[in-house]
């Protein structure tokens, strides 16, 4: 037994390293296992575009075709051009064939530390905050001394919550390099969460000093001198804020914004610079989208809200009315819908203008082109008032009070109306139950005072008294001064008015709902939530003060607290399609996850489908889906939004998530805001 053990052992040493030098010969170069890159619709992309990819792609496949067949391990050629797709891919804003190409890039040459950092770059750039963390991980055990991926990882583990861990990370990048003003601003954001506002301040201090240009550190040096009660150097800072970043110097990065111009990179511009309220850059980029694609609906759209702001109202007028002429999409309802919005800004800038047989007729377009739409009937119906057609005026007032029954403004203008044709008891009914829905809104008690005046109602002299009693003291006439004073543009003396008055009657909703609009202006949201908290103390109906505080809230970041507020606010307005979309979507998308419950957020979204449609609500439903870990329905769902709305921001890249197996999470607050701001249920 022992010599036959003998001969296998000498067997199996000899015979079988020659066997595996056989077999690594014939190894094929097909192990390193490549996924197939999900190549994009081009159909409707300018020929540059295509030319650019698709010479890209021929010289990617004959690099791996080559270096595979070679059996080069690790094929860094190949690598090399796979990462060059992906950064190419970025540009044009395809992000799910990106992620695909550099973790290709990992897989041809996973020794090298560049291609997992530049897919950690892509995921953090999309909201996947866990995949960034394992990518930039990954790079930095690979090649620990990588500054950028250090300083990159500790922003997304500050995002994370994990504050030590970030600023191990901060500390070790300025270790290595001393003046490196993104690590600093991450240490002065730990600072400032931490409560240390001190600490804070003095480092966005030495942010400014060794990066002057980066201006968007102004507002958070401002809101850390105001917690520290240094108010002048608060407004200074907060006067000199802007949308300059801290730079990092990458350039693995850098040139993601040079490879190429498209109209979805000119597009995602015209959006950034929307948001950031840069309405000069907004409409250059937009008329470069319309170089690329002279039918795009959106970007005349787009570009004539830029004029609108920047008050060229012709230039606005001329590019709504190319508008109307262009931007069939093939699919009537949302065809319709874009119309109707075009429509509404063409009557809006005529209201501007004091012409409101022009913006009755626009509006009048609008309702033929969507007749549900509560905020055109609600438009039209104003300014056939101020025309004096108050039948037909009331016809849509009664619309919109169907679906809203308890809204204060409606009423108002209804009851007004009603007034104004002779039906006075019918109007007086309303302004009262205006006036009890908001019984500290001095506005509306002043319209109901007017109606009783206009009929001789007896019941006028004690409501006249009680609203003397805050011009007895000079309240009225402070107000009435800090109204002119924002609209000379001074908001700190119109603050200064505003606080006078409200110290002297501090019931006055109007003082303190104009207080509140000025501080959300001037960014200082918590202040501005506490204003519109009092209005809803005094007036709990008061559905402007609710939207107010609400957005004031998910500005500041405070969505704890926001989605208790909006459960309270879908108690006082159970009917509100806008308040139960906003609280599903913050349900199912807030950036903490303890904030976040999948399964009420989808049961609150079907409920506001039942009658309420739109993107903006199947983005939502499909946001659901994904948070309860059906991915695949998910995408379904947002593959329809796609189709219908291939400009809409961040759809596609929503949809990308839920292929990849991820749920979508916001990261900034504009995507909730902009749903109380609409409505949150029209296309």
């Amino acid at each position: 037994m022992k010599r036959v053990m003998s001969w296998w052992l000498v067997a199996v040493l000899v015979v079988l390293p020659v066997l595996l030098a056989g077999l690594a010969c014939q190894k094929p170069a097909t192990l390193v296992e490549l996924q197939e890159l999900p190549w994009p619709d081009l159909a409707a992309a300018d020929e540059r575009v295509v030319s650019q990819l698709e010479d890209q792609r021929a010289v990617l496949d004959e690099l791996v075709q080559s270096e595979l067949a070679a059996g080069s391990e690790p094929a860094r050629r190949a690598a090399e051009a796979s990462s060059e797709m992906g950064l190419l891919l970025m540009t044009y804003e395809f992000m799910e064939t990106a992620a695909v190409a550099f973790d290709n890039a990992v897989r041809l040459a996973p020794d090298d530390y560049r291609w997992p950092y530049l897919a950690g770059y892509l995921q953090a750039m999309l909201g996947d905050l866990e995949s960034a963390r394992t990518s930039f991980e990954s790079s930095l055990r690979l090649e620990p001394k990588h500054l950028q991926a250090t300083v990159r990882l500790g922003e997304v583990l500050a995002d994370l919550g994990e504050s030590e861990r970030a600023k191990a990370l901060f500390d070790d990048a300025l270790e290595r390099v001393s003046s490196l003003p993104r690590a600093v601003a991450g240490l002065a954001r730990l600072a400032s969460e931490s409560g240390d506002d001190e600490q804070a301040a003095l480092l966005y201090e030495q942010v400014l000093d060794e990066a002057p240009a980066a201006n968007s550190v102004h507002y958070a040096l401002s809101q850390a001198y105001r917690r520290l009660g240094r108010v002048d150097d608060a407004e200074y800072h907060l006067a000199r804020r802007g949308d300059i970043q801290v730079p990092l110097e990458d350039e693995l990065t850098a040139s993601v914004a040079g490879l190429g111009r498209s109209p979805a990179f000119f597009m995602t511009r015209a959006s950034e610079a929307m948001k950031n309220q840069r309405y000069d850059i907004a409409a250059d980029a937009y008329s470069r989208v319309l170089e690329f694609d002279s039918e795009s609906f959106a970007a005349y759209r787009g570009l004539a809200f830029s004029l609108d702001a920047l008050g060229d109202a012709s230039g606005a007028l001329s590019t709504l009315e190319q508008a109307l002429e262009r931007g069939k999409t093939g699919d009537p309802e949302r065809d319709a819908s874009q119309r109707a919005d075009v429509y509404r800004r063409l009557g809006e800038i005529a209201v501007v203008a004091g012409d409101d047989q022009r913006a009755v007729a626009a509006f009048e377009k609008g309702v033929g082109e969507v007749a549900q739409r509560a905020d055109l009937r609600q438009l039209l119906a104003n300014a056939l008032a101020r025309l004096g057609r108050y039948s037909e005026a009331i016809e849509h007032y009664d619309f919109v009070l169907r679906g809203l029954p308890d809204d204060v403004q409606t009423l108002v203008r209804r009851g007004t109306a009603l007034v104004g044709m002779g039906r006075s008891r019918e109007g007086l009914a309303d302004l009262a139950r205006a006036t009890e829905l908001a019984p500290d809104d001095q506005d509306v008690a002043r319209r109901y005072l007017a109606g009783l005046e206009h009929t001789g109602d007896p019941r006028a002299a004690a409501l006249r008294r009680r609203l003397s009693s805050a011009a007895d003291r000079g309240a009225e006439s402070l107000v009435a001064a800090a109204r002119h004073a924002i609209e000379q543009g001074d908001a700190d003396r119109s603050l200064e008015l505003l606080e006078q008055a409200l110290s002297d009657e501090p019931g006055l909703v109007d003082a303190r709902m104009l207080l509140a609009a000025i501080l959300g202006h001037l960014d200082r949201f918590d202040e501005a939530a506490t204003h519109f908290r009092t209005v809803i103390d005094r007036s709990p109906r008061h559905e402007q003060a609710w939207q107010g505080e609400l957005t004031a809230l998910l500005m500041a970041r405070r969505y704890s607290d926001a989605r208790e507020r909006l459960r309270e606010a879908l108690e006082v307005y159970p009917r509100s399609a806008s308040i139960a979309h906003t609280l599903a979507r913050l349900l199912v998308s807030s950036p903490f996850e303890g904030d976040r419950r999948g399964d009420l957020g989808l049961e609150l979204v079907e409920r506001v489908s039942a009658f309420a449609d739109g993107d903006a609500v199947a983005e939502t439903r499909a946001m659901a889906l994904a948070e309860v870990g059906r991915l695949a329905e998910a995408a379904t769902e947002q593959e329809e939004v796609v189709g219908r709305s291939p400009d809409v921001p961040l759809a596609s890249a929503r949809l990308e998530s839920y292929r990849s197996g991820r749920a979508w999470v916001v990261r900034e607050p504009d995507e909730l805001v902009s749903l109380l701001q609409s409505g949150g249920t029209g296309r």
